[in-house]
């Protein structure tokens, strides 16, 4: 009762507003997602910190560890048009300032299609959810 009498006064108090409303996760994940699979660069970079650090690691242990390296990978791998990718999102969490998401994904080009396994860590930076860890692992085999 004390919540609603608090948000109706701040309602109703000229110069007071209601706190907003924290911004969807989900939203921003699936931006991602589409970003990806539309080969979109633009779009790519609006879902990535704006912080110079940035973790990025491969199926085969490989790591980048910086927002530049991980825009111009995708630069790259958005110019080759030979592949698709499908995820589907296993998990999330979603705490006050960071999120994540395990997603498995079909990552199809010219050779087999392989499954892998996600995990992507957010963080809330000026209102918006934005990568900050990209992390793969390749699925087992009977996964397939």
């Amino acid at each position: 009762m004390r919540t609603i009498a608090a948000c109706l006064v701040m309602a109703l108090t000229p110069g007071l507003a209601l706190p907003a409303a924290a911004p969807s996760f989900e939203a921003a994940l699936q931006a991602h997602f589409a970003a990806i699979q539309s080969r979109d660069l633009e779009d790519f970079i609006a879902t990535v910190t704006d912080e110079p650090e940035m973790t990025l690691i491969f199926p085969d242990g490989e790591m980048l560890t910086t927002r530049e390296a991980v825009i111009n990978l995708h630069r790259e791998w958005f110019a080759d048009n030979s592949w698709t990718w499908e995820p589907e999102v296993v998990a999330t969490t979603v705490g006050s300032d960071l999120a994540y998401a395990l997603v498995r994904y079909t990552y199809s080009d010219d050779a087999a299609p392989r499954r892998n396994w996600l995990s992507l860590v957010f963080r809330l930076e000026d209102g918006v959810w934005r990568l900050v860890r990209d992390q793969n692992t390749p699925a087992a085999p009977p996964d397939l």
